[in-house]
Formats: C-alpha cells, structure tokens, sequence
C-alpha cells in the first residue's frame, strides 16, 4: 500500500481525485496497523490536502480530518488534532450537512474516552440529533442517550444505502456508546455485523477489532465460548502480521492469563515493548499499560506495587488516577477515599465515560461492603441487580472485575442476609469455575 500511495502522490493530477485519495487511505491504515505513526500521519495529511485542493470534496476532507486528528491524538500529539476536530466542527455547519455534524460529534464524544476531550460534546450532540432526527427538546438528554440515537439512525440509513464506510462507522458507534453492564448481548451482534462488513470490504481492522471484542462481550455474559474466539482472534492477528494486533494479541493473552490465576504469563505478555509506558507516545496505549499492570498487582495482592503504578499516573496522562487509588485502598479496607469519591459525584448517576462506569459500580460495591452503610449497600444492590450471571468488565476488556455475584453476595454479607450472601457467593465461584477463573 504504501509504494503506491508513493506512486499516487507522484502522479498527481494524471491519477484521479478519489482514486488517489483511497490508495493514501489505504496506505495511512496499513502503516497504523504497523504503529509506524510518522508514515501514515503523511499519508492521512497527502490524502487531506487532495480532497480539499482544486475542485474540492469538502466532505471527505472533513471526513480524512477526523481520522487524521485520531492518528495525531494516538501519537501523542493533542494539540494539532484538536485543531482538526474544531475545524471539522466548522466545517460540517458550514456545509449544513447533518450526517457529517452528526458523525463529528459522535468522533468527539468517542474521545471523551480518553479523560480530557478538550470541547464539551453536549451542545454539539444535541444539535446533530435535533438535525438528523427532527425532534425538538431533547436537550435534557445525556451524552451518551443522544450519541445512542445518531448511532441507531446512521445504522437505519447506511443500511438502507450502499456505503459500507459509513455502516462500519455506524456499527462502532452504536457499538462503543452503548458500552457497559447490560449491553453484551447487542454488543455480540454488532461485533458479527461488523465481521461481516469487514470480510465484505476485505477491512482487516474491523474484522481483527470484531474478533477481539466479541470474546470481550462472551466473557461477560459469563459464557465459556469467550476463549474459543481469543484464539480465533490470536489466529486472524497471526495472519495480517501487523504490530498493532500483535499488540492486541499481547494485551488480551495477558487479560485471559491474569483471569486464569497464570500471573507469571500474564506479567511476561506485558513486556510487550509497545505497552512500555517508556517508550510509548501514545496517549490510549501509554496510560493503558499503566492501568494493565495496575490490575494485575492488584489481584495477585502486590499492594506495595499497584501503589508504585499509581504515583506514575499522573505523568502517564491517566485521565482518572483518584478512581484507581480508590479502588486500591478499599481492596486493603480503607473506604476513606473510595467515600470521598462517592460524595464528590453526589450529583451525577454517571460520573465517568461508560468505558469507566463498570469500575466505578465495583467500586461503590466494595465501599459499602467494607463500611456496611445500608444507604450505599441499597443503591450498589440497585445498580448490580439487574446484572446477576454477568461479569465487570471496564474499559473495552481492559479490566476484568469478576462475576456480579461476587460483589452481590459481599454486599448481602455485608447487611447480615446470610442466605443471599451464600445464595450468590454459590453462583460466582460455578461461573467463575465455568470460565476457568481460578483467582
């Protein structure tokens, strides 16, 4: 891919607009594919200055900008994707074009993921849902209902239409605004969609994407198929031969480990040279690796060096450190911070993106559990409840929080209800046996 984009970039206007615009896409994809940032920074910036030079397709251009600003924002360098994403912004209105302000919103609500997304979405989300769905008063909804809705509507539309790109686009959106406890079952769909879509437009980032999230998805619903399709995945990511999955593979094969009680395998698989916060620019990669060594001190009990992890997170960008230091003070019986947390969100059903939201709902399990309180111990039971026989899983797979149960049955423990308690200690140890989940 890259020597004919080299070919297309030197051809210039002899080559066709949009037939030189896709082989530089094609280009910019593979060598993100191998973290080789630089070259497809130029591609990404080769295929934008194409489609906004003469005779300019302004959409696709704003279109390239946000996939041009993602690569910048993994590689460390925020400051100039922001710029694009604000120029996109700009760009969409000015074009009134609802299903491209709709998409840019969406793109921006997306990085909130990462901790500090620079623009409030609010406004902007409204706006693209008032555009494309015609309803008035929807102000009052959240972030991630009205990213929700845009996500079903460009389903509905790309569906009915040809443009596979923008159903891949529809399909991961849906797919990451509806993340959390509760959404595995759709999530299970989406991921065979987007298999589908990606064999069809031979898109081998979707379909290694797809692979990866629908064993993310099994696990936890509980079901033991989640380690047939990590091989599934381990075996597609063996076949494209690319950096990033093999990545992916290192990551998940040190998640499954850790799962398993396999620490020293788990501990071996991260010393992948690309999850060292050292050597790593980029901004989702670097405070990941801090967060995958976090919680596997933190489930073997190494106290001493999850609190290590933790004093490098604020260097690390780690867009929510006081969450982690909560979190490891009450797994050592200290609630004092994990309540002061609890207090400063008083107000808010939602306080973190919905990547984060399945620790947050651990954490405030294991803080009434250690302090007994009845009120918190009432409002972890509501919020756990309707999950039972589902597993914690944050931050797309990253964290592993153990079966429902488990935090159901300590929280039973905890207001003297010794017949629940035993009730669903009973049912995590079978699924946690069922899913070979020894720790």
């Amino acid at each position: 891919p890259g020597a004919l984009a080299r070919h297309a970039h030197l051809a210039g206007d002899a080559l066709e607009r949009d037939r030189r615009i896709d082989l530089l896409l094609a280009a910019a994809r593979d060598a993100s594919g191998r973290l080789a940032d630089e070259e497809a920074t130029e591609h990404y910036r080769r295929a934008l200055a194409v489609a906004s030079g003469d005779d300019p397709d302004l959409r696709r251009a704003t279109l390239i900008g946000l996939d041009l600003a993602g690569q910048l924002r993994h590689a460390g360098e925020a400051a100039e994707a922001q710029r694009l994403l604000d120029g996109a912004v700009a760009r969409a209105r000015e074009l009134d074009d609802p299903e491209l302000l709709g998409r840019v919103a969406i793109t921006l609500h997306g990085d909130g993921f990462l901790g500090n997304p620079g623009v409030s979405t609010k406004d902007l989300l409204a706006e693209a849902h008032r555009r494309i769905t015609g309803k008035e008063g929807q102000e009052s909804l959240s972030d991630d209902r009205l990213a929700q809705e845009l996500a079903i509507n460009f389903m509905a539309l790309a569906r009915s239409g040809s443009d596979d790109e923008a159903l891949a686009f529809s399909l991961w959106a849906r797919h990451d605004s509806v993340w959390g406890l509760g959404s595995a079952v759709e999530r299970l769909g989406l991921t065979d969609e987007m298999t589908v879509v990606g064999r069809r437009t031979r898109h081998q980032d979707m379909e290694l994407h797809a692979a990866s999230m629908r064993w993310v998805a099994l696990l936890e619903l509980g079901d033991p198929a989640f380690l047939d399709q990590f091989r599934t995945f381990v075996r597609l990511a063996k076949v494209t031969a690319l950096p990033r999955f093999a990545l992916g593979v290192a990551v998940d094969s040190s998640l499954i480990a850790s799962l398993q009680g396999r620490f020293a395998e788990a501990a071996t698989a991260l010393e992948d040279d690309s999850l060292d916060p050292e050597n790593n620019d980029h901004a989702a990669f670097g405070f990941m690796g801090h967060h995958l060594h976090w919680a596997l001190h933190l489930l073997r009990g190494h106290f001493a060096e999850a609190e290590e992890v933790l004093a490098e997170l604020p260097a690390s960008g780690y867009p929510f450190p006081a969450l982690l230091e909560a979190v490891t003070a009450v797994e050592q019986g200290d609630a004092t911070p994990a309540l002061r947390l609890i207090a400063e969100h008083a107000d808010r059903a939602a306080p973190y993106p919905r990547a984060f939201m399945p620790l947050w709902l651990r954490l405030l399990a294991q803080a009434a559990a250690v302090t007994g309180d009845p009120r918190l111990i009432a409002r972890a039971e509501d919020e756990l409840t309707p999950y039972t026989g589902q597993w914690v899983v944050s931050l797309y797979g990253c964290d592993i929080g153990g079966p429902v149960d488990l935090w159901l049955g300590m929280l039973a423990a905890a207001r003297d209800d010794q017949d629940a308690a035993v009730a669903a200690l009973t049912e995590a140890a079978a699924s946690s046996d069922r899913l070979g989940a020894r720790p």
